[in-house]
């Protein structure tokens, strides 16, 4: 895993790869579906969601 990886408390992100690995399900997902997934996925709060996906993308 790169330096350059973000780890997160729901997600790593390989930037490397430019996608990011839930923890929960160790689904691969592209940043800019983190928020998407989130709600669809694990039923995560609209606003939750889009701070998680806001520190994967940063």
């Amino acid at each position: 895993i790169a330096k350059t990886n973000v780890k997160l408390q729901h997600f790593e992100h390989l930037a490397a790869y430019s996608i990011a690995i839930c923890k929960e399900c160790k689904h691969s997902v592209l940043p800019s579906y983190v928020k998407s997934y989130l709600q669809r996925m694990h039923r995560v709060k609209q606003k939750q969601a889009k701070d998680i996906a806001k520190r994967v993308r940063s």
